[in-house]
């Protein structure tokens, strides 16, 4: 909430009414800091607006004169009590504000921040982003830093939990108890493997335990079938487990459907990475799948990605014309390095010597590439200037042919292309100063 010095006072009375309701309809024993409840109805942080020095304590329709604080409310301290607090725009030792976390709602304390950033290792951006997920506003501070040490006593890793903030979620005893389920027969061969299974409630792995023992006959030499479809695609096992909870139907789908599929996306050289982050591809329909993969490999697509099998209609369609176009233009050249070689008449080390190759040119339309290559050998430029410019392919050809004709109206005969990338501002600037010289 914003507050300025208006609506402060009415503010600070509706949130002390309001946190002695709540604090009579809870006995005194459920008012502690493992309550989920408790804590949520508890005010933990604010977004403050206080009077800068000089500011008058009228309201401002200035936005720039404003200063907004981020409070970050400790457990033992209401919202009310920091609010009297602060007399200025200043960090205490109970809160420490940063520039770039200004109105940014974080929903755990600075102690979390501070903890994760020593005990795990991560960097202040890393620990801002695990902690994002607004469940973090249902479960007390006390817990998630119980919890956090309890993970790093099992040795989790902090790019694991990156990947999983959820865990963070959960009590030191339901994670406790789940990791020693995880390395019981027809699970896994140990708890890295199956962090992800912690997703899950307790009664819910052993569901999947006693599944997994019915269809050990079927697959004998893998532990369960996360084994089987590791194996398959080839990708370690503990990022598959903690793909496979989100999309936790795959456990149950038949094995055979699984492995037939597999080797279709094979076939059409489909990157692992991508099956990996797609993993509901297996529900789709296999022929429309096949059909689609079968058409977009013709019109000279190398690396088909998974959304092409499941887009609607229009879309495919439109994706399938552009790389038709691509490869009608490539003709007999192989790649784009090939056909740019061919048309600047230079050698494979003086493209790759323009850095700006790698990062403009790779994902270019080709078709809009060759257009921009032609409007500029008609405008006069030779293929030098252009392999000196390539920045210069990736604007639009109406862009670049409207800024040609008006430096032709001033009186330019040789254009410089690097004139014709300049920002707007520089670009009128340098027109300006060309039309002074005529006067």
């Amino acid at each position: 909430m914003l507050f300025n010095a208006r609506t402060l006072g009415k503010c600070l009375k509706l949130s002390n009414s309001l946190h002695a309701a709540v604090q009579a309809s809870f006995p005194s024993h459920a008012r502690t800091k493992n309550n989920c409840l408790w804590s949520l109805l508890r005010p933990r942080y604010c977004v403050l607006h206080i009077p800068v020095a000089g500011e008058h304590s009228g309201l401002s329709s200035d936005k720039d004169s404003r200063s907004h604080i981020y409070l970050q409310g400790r457990d033992d301290i209401s919202v009310s009590d920091s609010i009297r607090s602060q007399e200025a725009a200043l960090p205490t030792k109970h809160w420490r504000i940063r520039q770039k976390e200004f109105n940014r709602k974080i929903p755990v304390g600075e102690s979390i921040l501070q903890e994760l950033e020593s005990v795990f290792g991560m960097t202040r951006h890393e620990a801002v982003t695990t902690v994002q997920s607004p469940k973090f506003f249902l479960v007390a501070d006390a817990v998630i830093s119980s919890t956090l040490h309890s993970l790093k006593d099992f040795d989790i890793t902090s790019k694991q939990l990156q990947r999983m903030p959820w865990i963070l979620l959960q009590t030191p005893g339901e994670v406790a108890s789940k990791i020693s389920k995880l390395s019981e027969p027809y699970l896994f061969q140990n708890y890295f493997e199956g962090l992800g299974f912690c997703y899950f409630p307790l009664h819910k792995i052993r569901q999947y335990q006693r599944q997994f023992e019915s269809e050990w006959e079927e697959i004998p030499h893998h532990n369960n079938r996360i084994y089987y479809i590791a194996d398959q695609l080839m990708v370690p096992v503990d990022l598959l487990t903690e793909k496979i909870v989100k999309v936790h139907r795959l456990l149950s789908i038949d094995l055979h459907r699984i492995e037939v599929y597999i080797a279709l996306l094979n076939k059409y050289n489909v990157q692992r990475e991508d099956i990996l982050n797609d993993l509901w591809i297996f529900f789709n329909n296999m022929d429309i799948a096949e059909k689609r993969l079968q058409a977009i490999i013709r019109a000279g697509c190398k690396r088909p990605k998974l959304w092409m099998c499941r887009c609607t209609e229009e879309v495919f369609e439109r994706t399938l014309n552009r790389y038709q176009s691509q490869k009608d233009v490539l003709g007999e050249c192989r790649s784009l390095e090939e056909y740019l070689i061919m048309r600047l008449g230079c050698s494979l080390d003086d493209l790759r010597d323009q850095g700006e190759f790698d990062h403009t040119l790779r994902r270019m339309n080709v078709p809009k590439l060759k257009k921009m290559i032609d409007m500029l050998l008609q405008e006069g430029f030779s293929t030098k200037q252009i392999l000196h410019s390539l920045r210069l392919l990736k604007y639009s050809e109406h862009r670049t042919r409207t800024r040609i004709q008006r430096l032709k109206d001033l009186g330019v005969t040789k254009i410089i292309p690097s004139t014709l990338y300049k920002s707007p501002r520089s670009f009128e600037s340098y027109c300006s100063s060309l039309q002074e010289k005529e006067k």
